[in-house]
C-alpha cells in the first residue's frame, strides 16, 4: 500500500477513534470512503459497517453489503462473516443461503473461528450446503482445537452420540472436560452426566455432583434438574430433600417436565417443603400438559 493511501486509511481511523484530533464520525466516513474507492480493503469494511448502522453517514444496507463484498472478494476475513449473514437474513440484499454458505467456506477456510462453526451448523441443517455431518464435525474440530469453548462441546456431543464421527465416550470426555474448564456450562452437565453413568471414565458421583453443580450455578434446567436427583437420592452428596426441593424448583421453573413432577411429589409429601396438595397438583399439571407420564399418573391417583 502506497503512503498515500496509508493516510487515506489512517484519517478515517484518526476521526472515527479521536486519534490526535477530535472524534468526528462524519469526518470519519467520508476518509474511509476516499480510502475505499482507492481500494483499501480495511477502509472498504469499515465503511461497510458505518453504512450498515448509519453511523457518521445516511444508513444504506445495499451500499454496506457492495463494500463489505469488495472486502471480503480480497479475503477480507470480517467481511466475509459479515456476508455470510447478510445473504442468511436479507439484510441489504436478497436471501441466498448458497451463497451465504460460500462466504462462510471461505472465511473458515482462513481460520475464522465463527467461520467454521457456522459453517458447521450449516452443513448440519443443510442451509445452502448438502447436510453432511462428517465435514460438519471436521469444521467443528478445526474451531475447538483453536481453543473455542462452544466447538469443543460440539465435538464432545459428535463423539458422545456418534454424529459424522465414530461414537467414543472417552474422546467425549476429553472434549467436554476441555468446554466446562472454560467455564461452558451445557459442557458441564454433559460431563456431569458422563460420570454419573460412567461412559468413557470409572463412574464417580462425586465427580458428577462437582460438575452438575458447576452448570446448576450457571442456571442451566438440565443441571439444576441433576443436583435435585442428587440430593434426593444422596448421590456424591448427604440426601437432603429441602435441597432437592430447592433445585427441582429452580429447573421446574424453566419449564422441566421431569422437574416440576418431583417437586409435586416433594410438596405431596412434604419433603423437604411444607406438604401442599394444591401447589403440588399445579405441579403435575404443568409437567403433565408436556407429555410427563408419572405426572399424568400422579393426578389420576391423586384426584
Amino acid at each position: 500500500m502506497n503512503s498515500t493511501l496509508t493516510l487515506l486509511r489512517y484519517a478515517g481511523f484518526a476521526y472515527q477513534d479521536g486519534l490526535g484530533t477530535q472524534q468526528n464520525r462524519i469526518e470519519a466516513a467520508k476518509w474511509f470512503r476516499k480510502a475505499a474507492v482507492q481500494g483499501v480493503v480495511q477502509a472498504q469494511y469499515e465503511l461497510g459497517n458505518m453504512l450498515t448502522y448509519g453511523d457518521g453517514i445516511e444508513q444504506n444496507e445495499s451500499e454496506a453489503v457492495y463494500w463489505y463484498e469488495m472486502a471480503a472478494n480480497k479475503g477480507y476475513v470480517d467481511a466475509q462473516i459479515y456476508l455470510a449473514a447478510a445473504y442468511a437474513d436479507g439484510i441489504g440484499i436478497e436471501i441466498d443461503l448458497v451463497k451465504s454458505a460460500y462466504w462462510l467456506r471461505c472465511a473458515a477456510e482462513q481460520g475464522s473461528i465463527t467461520g467454521q462453526i457456522c459453517l458447521a451448523e450449516a452443513l448440519i441443517q443443510g442451509k445452502g450446503v448438502l447436510h453432511n455431518l462428517t465435514e460438519a464435525f471436521t469444521w467443528y474440530k478445526k474451531a475447538a482445537e483453536q481453543g473455542d469453548a462452544s466447538a469443543q462441546n460440539s465435538v464432545g456431543e459428535a463423539y458422545y452420540y456418534g454424529n459424522g464421527v465414530q461414537k467414543d465416550y472417552a474422546l467425549a470426555r476429553f472434549w467436554y472436560t476441555k468446554a466446562a474448564e472454560q467455564e461452558y456450562g451445557m459442557a458441564q452437565a454433559s460431563l456431569g452426566w458422563i460420570y454419573f453413568h460412567g461412559r468413557g471414565v470409572v463412574q464417580d458421583e462425586d465427580q458428577a455432583f462437582f460438575w452438575f453443580s458447576k452448570a446448576a450455578a450457571q442456571d442451566l434446567g438440565d443441571a439444576q434438574e441433576a443436583l435435585g436427583f442428587a440430593f434426593s437420592r444422596g448421590i456424591g452428596v448427604p440426601q437432603d430433600y429441602t435441597q432437592a426441593a430447592y433445585w427441582y424448583g429452580k429447573a421446574a421453573e424453566q419449564g422441566r417436565p421431569q422437574a416440576q413432577n418431583e417437586l409435586g411429589n416433594l410438596l405431596s409429601t412434604g419433603n423437604g417443603v411444607p406438604r401442599d396438595e394444591v401447589k403440588a397438583k399445579e405441579w403435575w399439571r404443568k409437567a403433565a400438559s408436556q407429555g410427563n407420564v408419572n405426572a399424568r399418573l400422579n393426578l389420576r391417583f391423586n384426584p
